[in-house]
């Protein structure tokens, strides 16, 4: 089958250089013994979110999503070049320098202005700008232009004991948080939510399409959901 295809492919004009090749293909074997021959369309640096880890960061914090996840999250969202993409808890920045290095406009929120100042400085050593960070409380604060909608809101809101929430009941700020946000989605927007594993499905705005529990640390798991709008949801904005 393979030189079949190159022979065809030649036939049809084309060039094979096997030192220097443009294009790669891949014969591969499926059900019940059929071929099928794919061709890379593109090729992912695995070695790269080693070099985008926390203790190599100019700000560092404990716990932090680590960048194989944060790129999960960041693709679950289809991200694509400029796109607004929101994160209304930025803590350090992960999330937002993946769907930075995915190439969309990045908008975030934090209540604390060291997070804040520490993310800016993890984007800009990762080489990403954002569009607008703003200090303040996520259910209230905004940005420059009120009526800027988002295309994804991709985000990992601070549970656990040492998260700080200003003194609000955690699952509660964030449903009220992603409600507000997701008023502001455009049509087909999306949603990537981590949440606490094992607990009921988050009450978001939008359909449910993906929820799956990823260990983080040791002995921290969490569920990345993906949610999108519906047409009942979508706003006319």
């Amino acid at each position: 089958m393979v030189l079949a295809c190159g022979r065809a492919f030649k036939a049809g004009g084309g060039t094979i250089d096997l030192d220097r090749p443009s294009r790669r293909y891949w014969l591969v074997r499926g059900p019940e013994e059929r071929e099928y021959l794919l061709e890379e369309v593109a090729s992912v640096d695995r070695s790269a979110p080693a070099l985008r880890r926390m203790p190599l960061l100019p700000f560092r914090r404990p716990v932090s999503l680590p960048p194989k996840l944060a790129r999960a999250a960041a693709n679950l969202a289809r991200i694509v070049p400029g796109e607004r993409v929101l994160d209304p808890f930025l803590g350090t920045g992960a999330l937002l320098a993946e769907a930075g290095l995915l190439g969309g406009r990045l908008y975030g929120v934090d209540r604390d202005p060291a997070m804040v100042r520490g993310a800016l400085q993890n984007l800009a050593y990762l080489g990403v700008s954002a569009e607008e960070l703003a200090v303040g409380d996520a259910r209230t604060v905004d940005f420059g232009d009120a009526r800027r909608t988002f295309s994804a809101i991709v985000t990992d809101p601070p549970y656990g004991r040492s998260a700080s929430t200003g003194g609000v009941e955690t699952a509660e700020l964030v449903s009220e948080v992603v409600q507000r946000w997701s008023e502001r989605l455009a049509p087909e927007g999306r949603i990537v939510l981590i949440v606490p594993s094992g607990g009921p499905p988050p009450s978001v705005p939008g359909v449910l399409r993906f929820r799956v529990p990823v260990r983080v640390h040791r002995s921290l798991t969490r569920e990345f959901c993906l949610f999108e709008r519906s047409p009942a949801t979508r706003s006319s904005r």
